[in-house]
């Protein structure tokens, strides 16, 4: 009896907005769909310590990556700076040959260059429900400077306008529910949530959003004001590299209050978390993200990042001083203890006396 051949997997090209989740999205399907397997990219940079070549990437020198990109055996390639990446035809039709669903998550330019070289592959661009969203959501990592941002957000303002020619649009509300969805799209078990032309009116809308919050904070020196709210700003927040000059301002060369960028981020980072644990979300009025509140905190000098010595150094000081305030020595505690004692214990002849008197 012959073993029956299994069915031609897709190619899944996902895409989306900088800070959408759609990476969180990928790596939450993958893990619960083992025949979704991920691209794997050629390049002509070097390997890393650990990287294998053709699990990480397959590493090409640049004369072999002209020689495939004149056979044609890229379905997509790029080149930033002196380095070229591609995405090997071979690697991917031999995985759907064995029935896996192939995932690249690349950028517009080279999703739409991955269509016309494989018109059977399934597009899909990730939005997020708002645009006010999107916003918090990368104000809220507190890893990138505000250029960094305004950039990341122009971006996506461009973008929109190539939406309509993708396949499909989806809205990530949920991480779970967005993998369900896509799942469900490339299996054929159901259509997404959103038609075509209602997920590309949300994202002309979100577009709109940006590109008014964009205008409404560049004469600022923010990027975390609201134009989504009638609330106030709760806050300034300058970049890390000011931050730092103006904290360190209080401090000396030889003995700065932060020594690095890195450093606010992980202590504000850890303040927050201090915040959440204690139950801050649990409060009422939580309007006000934690991440936000700690980096005040440290503009204010209101906290103080501790390098790892420094941390253990106060902590076995503090630890030591708490053992010294409870211990005390034996013979103090009895001299304590012996006019206790002899108050309680009547004097002779007074158990007499009141017996008289009763």
């Amino acid at each position: 009896m012959t073993e029956k051949k299994k069915a031609k997997g897709r190619l899944l090209v996902v895409s989306g907005y900088s800070g959408v989740g759609k990476g969180t999205v990928i790596a939450t399907l993958m893990k619960q769909h083992p025949e979704y397997v991920f691209s794997v990219s050629a390049t002509t940079r070097a390997a890393r310590p650990g990287e294998v070549d053709g699990r990480e990437y397959f590493f090409l020198t640049h004369e072999t990556f002209r020689e495939w990109l004149a056979e044609g055996r890229f379905l997509e390639h790029t080149t930033y700076l002196d380095r070229s990446y591609g995405t090997p035809r071979d690697y991917v039709e031999s995985k759907r040959e064995e029935g896996c669903h192939v995932i690249l998550d690349i950028e517009v330019e080279g999703a739409l260059n991955v269509k016309k070289a494989c018109p059977d592959a399934m597009l899909v661009y990730i939005i997020p429900p708002s645009a006010k969203l999107l916003v918090e959501r990368l104000t809220g990592r507190g890893t990138e400077t505000e250029e960094q941002i305004r950039g990341r957000l122009s971006r996506a303002i461009e973008e929109t306008a190539v939406i309509p020619q993708y396949d499909h649009v989806i809205v990530n509300r949920e991480v779970q529910d967005t993998a369900d969805e896509i799942n469900a799209v490339v299996t054929g078990a159901a259509m997404p949530y959103l038609t075509k032309e209602e997920g590309v009116a949300l994202a002309r809308s979100i577009r709109e959003d940006l590109t008014a919050y964009l205008k409404k904070t560049e004469k600022h020196d923010i990027v975390n004001r609201s134009v989504f709210t009638d609330k106030e700003p709760t806050m300034i927040h300058p970049s890390y590299s000011e931050l730092m000059t103006k904290i360190n301002a209080n401090g000396t060369a030889e003995d700065p209050v932060v020594k690095s960028r890195y450093s606010i981020v992980m202590g504000t980072a850890k303040r927050a978390r201090q915040m959440v644990d204690n139950g801050y979300m649990e409060q009422e009025d939580h309007s006000r993200k934690p991440l936000s509140i700690a980096v005040e905190e440290l503009d204010e000098g209101r906290i103080r990042i501790l390098t790892d010595e420094e941390y253990a150094r106060i902590k076995a000081e503090k630890e030591a001083e708490r053992a010294a305030r409870y211990a005390r020595p034996a013979e103090d505690e009895a001299e304590e203890e012996a006019p206790a004692d002899a108050e309680a214990a009547p004097e002779e002849g007074e158990e007499e006396k009141t017996e008289q008197e009763d």
